[in-house]
């Protein structure tokens, strides 16, 4: 079975790529040989390497990027038709019968113990970030609890990147590239994602990823009044944030 799959203008992004895999997966299909990735617009937009990787690890199959576009296909995913119109993201329907653990299990094998392992996914080299009043409150807090500070992702492979979130069942971070990882996460791992105030109620793109491993997604209200913007924390948001940690401390340490 070859699948092939239009790349555009939204590939090459990590989410964006990730979408098509969440897609692919869902639909459970068995045997195929090769992923091809076609050039649609005259330039390729995918990470190679990285889709070789996934598409190894989740269907054991090879990768290749072509400008062929007359073979015939057993499937064809168009990145572009994928998100048009669709605010909740073309993988929302997918949610219902992703298989979390089988996806899990072929990405990589270790787990996080049943301790509480913290991993804050900073993004303070973008224009989407935190002030640096919220940025040393949570380096603080995770610090506390002896976690993992990862302050640059775009600086490690895919594989890299899969197990350092694989090791971790707790990831904090603002929306962004940075929390696509917790697709490499164990499913039911708790998920933090701060999000500029004006946007909470139309941007879904990480709580949509949680639900399809059974994450536990809380989403903070970053003090921010655009998409991209430098986000502060409130009172009320440190201490839930503080509260939630200490909870999920406990009940780990009692389990």
């Amino acid at each position: 079975m070859n699948i092939a799959i239009l790349v555009d203008n939204f590939s090459g992004h990590l989410f964006h790529d990730v979408e098509l895999f969440i897609v692919l997966f869902e639909k459970r299909y068995e045997n195929i040989a090769c992923i091809e990735f076609i050039n649609m617009n005259g330039k390729i937009h995918c990470k190679e390497e990285r889709n070789r990787v996934l598409c190894q690890k989740l269907f054991g199959a090879d990768a290749t990027i072509t400008d062929d576009k007359e073979r015939h296909y057993d499937d064809v995913i168009d990145r572009t038709e994928l998100d048009h119109g669709n605010v909740n993201k073309a993988f929302a329907k997918s949610i219902r019968n992703f298989p979390e653990r089988k996806w899990a299990d072929l990405l990589s094998r270790s787990l996080p113990s049943n301790q509480l392992k913290i991993l804050y996914s900073s993004r303070q080299e973008t224009c989407r970030r935190l002030s640096d009043d919220a940025h040393t409150f949570i380096l603080n807090l995770v610090r506390s609890y002896d976690g993992t500070i990862c302050d640059d992702l775009g600086r490690y492979s895919i594989q890299e990147q899969i197990e350092l979130f694989r090791h971790h069942n707790c990831v904090i971070g603002v929306h962004g590239n940075n929390l696509t990882g917790i697709m490499w996460m164990s499913p039911a791992s708790h998920v933090f994602e701060i999000l500029p105030f004006d946007c909470k109620d139309c941007v879904y793109d990480y709580h949509c990823m949680s639900l399809c491993m059974k994450h536990h997604y809380t989403q903070i209200n970053g003090l921010g009044e655009s998409h991209n913007c430098i986000m502060g924390l409130d009172n009320s948001s440190k201490k839930m944030l503080e509260s939630h940690l200490h909870m999920l401390k406990s009940v780990m340490f009692s389990s």
